[in-house]
């Protein structure tokens, strides 16, 4: 679908906003995700799920072997990152750059605790009012700034072809957090289902409430999900941004066909990682 206003970032007093210039582009416009129901994965991807939760529950109470501060380095060695790139990652990296950003986990890794217990409050009275609260102070802690549930449009910067996706509509976002808190609330109180974990991960950067930051809680919101602290922290971001692609083309995957399989094992993959397997 052609849309004759393009989105772009513009870097303004030390903010990121979304403007609208006149251009020709291809617009991709993204709906609100539909949460599966029932059993959706392969039995491969089952026993990958199983096999992670027995290490999560390994280091529940202790540090992973490996450092979320070395992830990088380790990654970078002998190039280990190649287990977690996506079959497309090389058509991706020719429209799209590469380009990760420094002191992301860390500042993550502070703040779950914090957000973890705010969210089993939120799950309790589930009204979007108290969501909204937790959503905008965790943002303003992970970004720095002050921020508030968006009430325009935003988009991502158009790729080298021009293509762009306009993520869910302003109006649409109080039915969409309203969706993934319900499912999120749903979830075993255990905090071990990973698979309710990457889901509401992408349920939440697909509703993208804010125009910086999604990312940033929906792993934060990962985390809390499975039971983390700051001690065994799962540093998602340095996985994610390790190949072109990691990650946005299997949110893309669950977000436009209902395929969850390969965006689980991915997650299964990096918990093996962190277990040092």
């Amino acid at each position: 679908m052609l849309l004759s206003q393009a989105l772009f970032v513009r870097e303004a007093q030390g903010r990121n906003e979304m403007d609208f210039v006149v251009a020709k582009v291809k617009t991709h416009f993204r709906k609100s995700l539909t949460y599966p129901v029932g059993l959706v994965l392969t039995e491969g991807t089952v026993k990958s799920v199983l096999n992670a939760q027995a290490r999560l529950e390994t280091y529940k109470n202790k540090p992973w072997p490996v450092s979320s501060g070395s992830v990088s380095a380790v990654l970078a060695c002998d190039g280990k990152s190649r287990c977690f790139q996506h079959p497309l990652f090389e058509h991706y990296a020719t429209n799209n750059a590469l380009e990760p950003l420094n002191n992301r986990t860390p500042t993550e890794q502070q703040y779950v605790e914090v957000f973890s217990s705010a969210l089993e409050q939120s799950l309790v009275t589930l009204k979007y009012s108290t969501i909204c609260e937790l959503l905008e102070a965790a943002a303003c802690a992970l970004t720095g700034t002050a921020v508030t549930i968006r009430t325009t449009r935003v988009g991502v910067r158009p790729d080298k072809r021009g293509c762009t996706v306009e993520f869910v509509q302003a109006a649409d976002i109080p039915s969409a957090l309203m969706a993934l808190w319900k499912y999120v609330a749903d979830l075993p109180s255990s905090r071990q289902d990973l698979f309710g974990a990457s889901v509401a991960a992408v349920g939440l950067m697909n509703c993208h409430p804010f125009v910086d930051g999604n990312g940033r809680l929906a792993r934060v919101l990962f985390n809390a999900l499975m039971g983390r602290t700051s001690q065994n922290y799962i540093p998602l971001y340095d996985f994610y941004n390790c190949s072109p692609g990691a990650h946005v083309l299997r949110i893309r995957q669950a977000e436009l066909f209902g395929e969850w399989d390969d965006w689980v094992r991915f997650h299964c993959d990096i918990i093996g990682f962190m277990a040092g397997h």
